[in-house]
């Protein structure tokens, strides 16, 4: 089965997106004092499945932040589902070394009819970090290598009387972020999936960011 956290990757393409400064690196927010917040939005695509979802995520500078989305699941097998998900996390002040930034986080995320007439529900836990590469030209076009981990407890309510399952798994994203401008953030990246039964491919993972508020 592949429910991870369709809405989590909406609200999270906050999470792994570049930003002009001031910025929340960690994050790909661009700044939470001149942006407080942030539409978002996620396309992942896998082998024989795909979700896209829309969210939001707000916050201040150098402190907590938390966001919430919807997302529209399509499985490998049976039905689609629709996925409800919330995120809360902390920017880091101090950077891991001159320019690396973190944060970590913790989400939740419920979906429906997830291809199997029950419903599944993801508690994850993990960091994020963003490393802006130098620019060399005078565009306002930025780059920046993002990247995270995230471990996810996975627990499975069957349909017609079957009981429950549950699993852990970890994931890793991976990306390069580009600013077209201070408010819009895209960023395409790949999620590799760590479990010990197998059976996850890697997936195609495309986010936009756009800020309001300003």
């Amino acid at each position: 089965m592949r429910m991870f956290s369709p809405v989590l990757t909406a609200v999270l393409a906050g999470i792994f997106l570049p930003l002009a400064a001031p910025a929340q690196t960690c994050t790909g927010n661009a700044g939470f004092s001149d942006t407080p917040l942030r539409l978002t939005a996620a396309l992942d695509l896998g082998e024989g499945y795909t979700s896209i979802g829309g969210g939001v995520l707000s916050g201040k500078p150098n402190a907590l932040f938390f966001g919430g989305g919807l997302a529209l699941v399509s499985p490998d097998f049976g039905d689609g589902g629709i996925a409800l998900s919330g995120l809360v996390g902390k920017e880091i002040e101090r950077p891991l070394g001159e320019k690396l930034r973190w944060c970590p986080f913790a989400g939740l995320t419920h979906t429906t009819n997830g291809g199997f007439g029950g419903s599944v529900t993801d508690f994850a836990i993990g960091g994020t970090v963003g490393y802006p590469l130098q620019s060399s030209g005078s565009g306002t076009t930025r780059f920046i290598l993002t990247g995270g981990y995230t471990g996810v407890y996975e627990r499975y309510e069957l349909a017609a009387g079957f009981g429950s399952a549950e699993e852990w798994f970890g994931i890793i994203d991976a990306g390069v972020g580009i600013i077209l401008s201070e408010n819009l953030s895209i960023t395409p990246g790949v999620r590799l999936y760590f479990r010990f039964s197998g059976g996850r491919d890697p997936s195609i993972v495309v986010r936009g960011s756009y800020g309001l508020g300003r």
